[in-house]
């Protein structure tokens, strides 16, 4: 190797406000709050952007009437269930928002949070790690020992910067001045 790039160099990686999974690598978060839970589906009609619903029947009713007016009734033209929590990711350092539609991944969160031993996924990291096969796609859930998250991580998630329900109004969940208008 030359002397062009330092030795060692790698490039930075590029960090988002959403949890990803990268293929074979474990992704180890902790879950800061309870998730807000909703319908989803894609508008590629008029925002070409997802639109969340709280979790109800005429939430469904309604996003599915929506959904169906896709012109791409393939992937785009479903409703999804969602789950939505603030995690802490230990790799990026950040607080970031994980939106989970896998029914795999909801299910082992929920047989863990009813699990006498564990409870709560507040109260220990998760490594989720996800596994192509071709076209298939599995996600492996494993949990850390119950314990409590370290206080950098409640100190950051303290400064309530992340509002979950601006998902259900198309808002940035991020943007800090944004408030909820209930008139």
């Amino acid at each position: 190797m030359n002397d062009f790039l330092p030795q060692g160099y790698e490039p930075p990686k590029a960090t988002g406000k959403y949890t990803r999974f990268e293929d074979g690598k474990p992704t180890r978060v902790r879950v800061m709050c309870s998730p807000v839970i909703g319908w989803e589906y894609w508008d590629k009609v008029k925002t070409n952007k997802p639109v969340r619903m709280p979790y109800n029947e005429e939430s469904y009713k309604f996003a599915v009437s929506e959904a169906k007016k896709n012109p791409d009734q393939s992937k785009d033209g479903k409703v999804s269930h969602f789950w939505a929590m603030v995690v802490w990711n230990y790799e990026s350092k950040q607080l970031e928002i994980m939106q989970i539609t896998q029914k795999t991944i909801q299910a082992s969160i929920r047989n863990y949070a009813a699990d006498e031993e564990y409870g709560s996924p507040i109260n220990y990291d998760l490594k989720i790690t996800k596994k192509k096969d071709g076209d298939k796609t599995n996600y492996e859930i494993m949990t850390g020992v119950p314990k409590a998250a370290p206080d950098e991580v409640i100190a950051e998630f303290a400064k309530g910067e992340i509002n979950l329900r601006a998902l259900f109004f198309c808002k940035d969940p991020f943007d800090t001045t944004w408030v909820e208008d209930f008139a």
